[in-house]
């Protein structure tokens, strides 16, 4: 997996405050109630729908996706227990029925659990970006995640083994390249990732000009280097594929602007709003890459890098105080 710099940036304000895993802010409480919900219901839906597996390696399959369910589940239970949030009803212990349906195929059932599966990556995704104020709470919300993204995994594998899992059409050239053959949405995210990471590049570089805080100038150095290291690789990738490639930004952006008009905090908050945009281009790739299994992998290299470029900047943010202020839970007990 990539490696970044802004990774080996030490600065004191990354380290954790103890008082943050005292708090939550309103969208945590939600966050954290609504994905309790989500884990129950999964739960109960797949307690049923396992009663009518035949298949032996299915049964195994989705016995992994419910162990991880349930590991969720029960950290989530205490987790909403600790801060006193209002708790909702469980699902029964487990569903036992012998009673045959003929309308529930192995196929079936398999294609319901992948579609819980990839849904829920997209509330994780939310759930991991939203949580700010504890950061406690969003390092076990990272975690579900990047458990989830695993299973999804096992899935796509699986199912195209199976031949249960639909593959978009192939993306034409007009001769052979490489071994892993590329659909029409995989091209698709090369060409969005390359022209937002295009885009965020000359943005970067524009506002680095503007950095007053030192700390701060060395987060956009080291953002900036990743996300050059990322083109790279995108440009190798699209040329091996025959995937046309956009025209690129200026080698440097030179504005006569006066810096005192552009705060530090302004271009922290836009390029902290570009951060969360990229995350979801990042997972929409990921959860849409099912033939290509090596670029599959590319978009989750680049999803790692960012969900941890997204940690830092909220922790730097946080010190600094210029992130926008979330009103915070206070329970009612």
């Amino acid at each position: 997996m990539e490696l970044t710099i802004l990774n080996k940036i030490d600065l004191p304000i990354f380290k954790r405050n103890p008082q943050d895993k005292l708090k939550l802010n309103l969208q945590e409480v939600f966050n954290l109630w609504s994905l309790l919900q989500t884990r129950y219901k999964n739960v109960e839906a797949i307690q049923i729908l396992r009663n009518f597996i035949h298949d032996r390696d299915l049964q195994i399959v989705v016995d992994q996706v419910m162990e991880e369910y349930q590991r969720q589940m029960a950290q989530s239970e205490n987790d909403v227990e600790s801060f006193e949030v209002k708790m909702m009803e469980r699902p029964p212990v487990d569903v036992k029925t012998s009673q045959p349906v003929e309308a529930l195929s192995d196929g079936f059932i398999f294609v319901r659990i992948y579609e819980f599966v990839r849904n829920d990556l997209f509330h994780l995704s939310r759930t991991v970006r939203t949580t700010t104020t504890n950061d406690r709470l969003r390092s076990i919300f990272r975690s579900f995640l990047t458990a989830q993204l695993d299973i999804f995994e096992l899935l796509v594998k699986y199912g195209k083994i199976k031949e249960w899992l639909d593959i978009a059409p192939t993306y034409k050239t007009a001769r052979a390249v490489g071994k892993e053959k590329l659909d029409v949405a995989e091209a698709y995210h090369l060409v969005e990732h390359i022209t937002l990471r295009y885009d965020q590049i000359q943005l970067t570089k524009f506002f680095a000009s503007f950095a007053h805080d030192p700390e701060y100038a060395a987060i956009l150095k080291a953002g900036l280097h990743t996300l050059e290291a990322q083109v790279k690789r995108l440009e190798k990738i699209m040329l091996e594929m025959e995937v046309p490639l956009p025209k690129r930004p200026p080698v440097s952006v030179k504005t006569p602007a006066d810096p005192e008009t552009i705060e530090d905090v302004f271009t922290y908050r836009t390029i902290y709003r570009g951060i969360q945009e990229a995350v979801d281009l990042h997972l929409r790739a990921i959860v849409e890459s099912t033939q290509n299994d090596s670029l599959r992998q590319l978009f989750s290299d680049f999803f790692s890098v960012e969900l941890d470029i997204n940690d830092k900047l909220i922790k730097y943010g946080k010190a600094k105080g210029w992130p926008h202020q979330q009103p915070l839970y206070v329970s009612q007990t």
